[in-house]
């Protein structure tokens, strides 16, 4: 089996990223044929974004509270 590379995980990200993004659009029923607004798009789009903002800023807390909880063990 060949060894993970950058590519593949690049890949991994791309596909998660997609199933989030087709899971709220069905949400929001952007993916409905009826469905031709661009507001729709705009909400779904913001709801995504929404979603991972939190996501992103708890994952960089935890790592700055690692770093400093490392520094202050270390001195």
């Amino acid at each position: 089996m060949a060894p993970y590379t950058k590519f593949d995980h690049n890949s991994h990200f791309k596909l998660v990223l997609l199933r989030a993004l087709h899971h709220v659009l069905n949400k929001f029923g952007v993916l409905r044929r009826e469905v031709e607004h661009a507001a729709a798009l705009h909400y779904a789009f913001t709801a995504l974004l929404l979603q991972l903002i939190p996501q992103l800023l708890r994952a960089q807390h935890h790592r700055h509270v690692a770093r400093t909880f490392t520094v202050s063990v270390t001195n």
